[in-house]
């Protein structure tokens, strides 16, 4: 179901608590527009944190203010499996492992970068 087709069938939901049928329906919103939102949380969250910083190295300024608003769903899952994978990285030579155990966490970010759309 769409954002805004949504918040209205909701409102009058929520206006209708005391019909017997009405005041039963419960409200999903859709699994795509679940994340939207929460991408859209993320860059509110992280406002003036620097990720619009990190982010203008890799991708094109417009296309990353409708990333952090949760408008621009690939850009944005791309952008932040990309951040995770840097800051993945320079943890990753900050801290005391075993050679072994680094060797199998590279790995994993090569995965999680190659499965990057």
């Amino acid at each position: 179901m769409d954002q805004p087709i949504y918040l209205k069938v909701r409102e009058i939901v929520a206006s209708c608590c005391d019909d017997p049928i009405l005041g039963k329906v419960e409200m999903i919103i859709g699994g795509f527009h679940m994340l939207i939102s929460y991408l859209g949380c993320i860059g509110q969250t992280m406002a003036g944190s620097g990720l619009k910083e990190l982010l203008s190295c890799a991708l094109a300024l417009n296309s990353i203010d409708k990333m952090l608003i949760g408008k621009s769903y690939s850009r944005a899952v791309r952008g932040h499996l990309l951040v995770q994978a840097t800051l993945a990285q320079i943890t990753l030579e900050n801290i005391d492992i075993t050679p072994e155990e680094k060797e199998q966490v590279v790995q994993r970010l090569q995965t999680s970068v190659e499965i990057t759309p």
